[in-house]
């Protein structure tokens, strides 16, 4: 019954990222179909972090009132509405129509993390919660992987003219919509399955996790690690097009960025999920997130195929971040997990200045100066990682 239950979840996790992972793709396309700049187009990657981390308390409250598995099943519903609602508008409505279906996919994802995390980190015997969120997000990383491929055959394969990106960008949508429909049927008959024990069963308010320090440093690690990693991803294939770097077309670009980006990510994920039985989390956290400061460093400053290919190594290092950040978190802090759970997800959308302020650096100094705000980020990232959590718990307990 555990095996079943990890598999639901991981089916809820392979959707999401299935629908989220268009966004890399959608921003350059959206540049080319509006004429607008990377700045503008870019509030499609951070609308996600906003309204994902804005409506996280909302949703738990939700969740407190028809239980995290009902919370799964409309989220579902929510991903697979808004898919076809952009598949529809994309070209043909204004700009900030487009943007509203982007806001109730956010909505919908953003339900999939506050109701699934705890899930995944509850099954099992305790202590194994990073290990089932790792295998959790890497269901979650193989859906990136087939939604990027899609959208960059989809959206970029006919041709660069605005009338082929509209068309394809169009139908990438409606066919995720449908994709994300089936899991919800899927998920919808097997229901029953999904029992939940402990915390998850029983949410409680968020307001329980604002006395814990270590929970607000979890935070503030989350929210910097999901905004750098979305913000790499949305301006990686006008990154690796450009002469100075790859000189892919965006087809090609598209490509690389689902297979070596995200595929790297997958890869590493499942990886992970190996190491973090032989090697502490927090060291583990900490590696990566020097890896991938250092990544970001020889993308800002070099160029070619060492720039291109140093960018596109830096999912590697993301692949296990989220779920060790979110166990850390979960395991060191005092509150209950479901209050952590709707603290952390509310926190994305902190990482929505890290988006911003990468469009602003790639439109006034370059794509590749850029690279450094996400750099500061995974540092950042570092020292949560390299605190010990006993200073936490003394602050807290003095509190």
């Amino acid at each position: 019954m555990p095996a079943m239950r990890l598999a639901l979840v991981c089916l809820a996790f392979g959707t999401l990222g299935l629908v989220g992972s268009m966004i890399g793709a959608l921003v350059p396309a959206l540049q080319v179909i509006y004429g607008i700049d990377f700045r503008t187009a870019m509030m499609a990657q951070w609308l996600m972090l906003v309204v994902g981390g804005g409506v996280a308390l909302p949703v738990l409250v939700v969740m407190r009132r028809i239980g995290p598995v009902g919370t799964l099943c409309a989220a579902l519903a929510l991903m697979a509405a808004g898919c076809g609602a952009l598949g529809l508008a994309v070209g043909v409505a204004p700009f900030a129509l487009v943007l509203v279906a982007v806001a109730a996919i956010a909505l919908g994802s953003a339900a999939v993390q506050v109701a699934g995390n705890p899930l995944a980190a509850s099954i099992g015997s305790p202590g194994q919660g990073h290990v089932h969120l790792a295998v959790a997000q890497a269901f979650n990383a193989l859906g990136v992987l087939i939604g990027v491929n899609l959208a960059a055959a989809m959206i970029f394969g006919h041709g660069a003219g605005a009338a082929a990106i509209t068309t394809g960008a169009g139908r990438a949508y409606l066919v995720n919509g449908g994709m994300a429909a089936l899991a919800l049927g899927l998920f919808a008959i097997n229901r029953r399955r999904l029992i939940p024990g402990g915390d998850a069963a029983h949410p409680v308010a968020i307001g329980q996790a604002l006395t814990s320090r270590w929970a607000w440093g979890g935070a503030v690690a989350l929210a910097l690690y999901v905004g750098a990693e979305g913000a790499i991803g949305s301006v990686m294939i006008a990154f690796l097009h450009q002469p100075s770097v790859l000189g892919l077309n965006l087809a090609d670009a598209g490509r690389a960025l689902a297979n070596l980006y995200w595929g790297g990510a997958l890869a590493g994920r499942f990886a992970g999920s190996w190491l973090l039985t032989r090697i502490t989390p927090a060291r583990l956290l900490w590696l990566a997130a020097c890896g991938a400061a250092a990544l970001c460093v020889v993308a800002a400053t070099m160029t070619g195929a060492l720039a291109g290919y140093a960018a596109l190594a830096i999912g590697v290092c993301n692949a296990i971040m989220f779920p060790t950040i979110f166990s850390l978190t979960l395991n060191r802090s005092a509150a209950p997990a479901a209050a952590v759970s709707g603290l952390l997800c509310t926190a994305i959308a902190g990482g929505a200045l890290v988006s911003i302020l990468v469009g602003e650096l790639a439109d006034r100094v370059g794509i590749a100066q850029a690279f450094v705000v996400p750099m500061l980020a995974y540092a950042v990232i570092g020292v949560f990682a390299r605190t010990e959590p006993t200073r936490f718990t003394r602050r807290t307990n003095r509190g």
